[in-house]
């Protein structure tokens, strides 16, 4: 399962997360980079939460970003997608450079849930994007383009990659806020 919103977050929140993550990028910030191939940056930082804390990575970018977002997607994701009790696991600010592509992977399952029961959601952050520039994300026989304030929503059952960036500027950075998220569900 993959969906995708457009727009998802107002002009004035959407350009703040995009300047507080350039402001908050440094290579020194490189973690966490096991899938990614080794020729490019990719830079991950990422917070885990307990009773749904992040206040790591609300230092980071600041809880007045993070947290108004997070209860956007928290709102978004039982209306789009079903479920009911969404429940955040982890969050995690990324960024990718030329050449910078994702292998094919399985995200694990979060909150003690089944692998159906386990969501991510990815809010590209970078403020342009050309269709041409490659760096879709594709779950199964689906390929979402990377769009500025596009929100993806797709189940961690599902096998997914990153293909690779193809733009020719070696400074520019495709950003992503991506959290994980937990539904609970009478279906399931």
């Amino acid at each position: 399962m993959i969906t995708y919103f457009d727009d998802f977050l107002d002009q004035s929140t959407f350009t703040e997360l995009n300047e507080r993550m350039l402001k908050r990028f440094s290579k020194n910030l490189r973690q966490d980079v096991g899938r990614f191939n080794n020729d490019a940056l990719a830079v991950r930082v990422r917070s885990t939460s307990t009773n749904n804390d992040f206040i790591e990575a609300a230092c980071v970018l600041g809880s007045k970003v993070v947290i108004p977002i997070l209860e956007q997607i928290k709102t978004f994701l039982p209306i789009e997608i079903g479920g009911i009790n969404p429940e955040a696991h982890s969050i995690w600010f990324q960024y990718m450079n030329r050449h910078q592509k994702n292998i094919k992977h399985f995200d694990f399952p979060v909150n003690d849930r089944s692998s159906e029961q386990s969501y991510s959601a990815l809010l590209y952050a970078h403020s342009e994007w050309e269709d041409d520039w490659g760096g879709e994300l594709c779950v199964n026989s689906a390929e979402v383009l990377p769009k500025p304030n596009r929100l993806i929503v797709y189940s961690r059952d599902e096998e997914h990659w990153v293909n690779e960036v193809v733009h020719s500027n070696d400074e520019y950075q495709r950003m992503f806020f991506g959290s994980s998220w937990s539904l609970d569900s009478p279906n399931f």
